[in-house]
């Protein structure tokens, strides 16, 4: 009898357990439309052999107060990170690009970019690699 009961626990658990998966990925279903997305824009950004133009798109579905930052160099261990801008909660708009230029860039050498989105509690980051040639 335990055994059965055991079991049946088990079972129950199992089915809980699916259950509350099923009520998340409904619920993050929903709220896709509130959600902050970084992008980087390929298409304004521009590379050249001494001269570079990185573009990130925000796309504030959600109102927040934030930093937009960069960290840029040549070597993973000692990039330097400006700050591009300030997002603020009462900015109107869905979408916005914030740009980073740097000139006098060495040809032929790998350089490394992180965007940085800065909120109160949370740090979003993108880290690519950009090649110079």
């Amino acid at each position: 009898m335990k055994k059965l009961f055991a079991i049946f626990l088990l079972i129950n658990f199992k089915r809980r357990k699916a259950l509350q998966f099923l009520f998340f990925l409904l619920a993050s279903s929903l709220l896709t439309g509130q959600q902050l997305r970084l992008n980087i824009d390929h298409a304004n950004s521009e590379i050249r052999s001494k001269r570079v133009k990185l573009a990130l798109e925000v796309n504030k579905g959600i109102d927040f107060n934030g930093t937009v930052k960069i960290s840029f160099g040549a070597d993973t261990n000692s990039l330097s990170t400006q700050t591009i801008a300030s997002v603020l909660g009462s900015e109107d708009y869905n979408l916005k690009t914030y740009y980073f230029e740097q000139e006098d860039l060495a040809p032929n050498t790998t350089y490394v970019y992180k965007w940085y989105l800065v909120l109160m509690y949370y740090l979003i980051n993108y880290l690519r690699y950009l090649r110079k040639g």
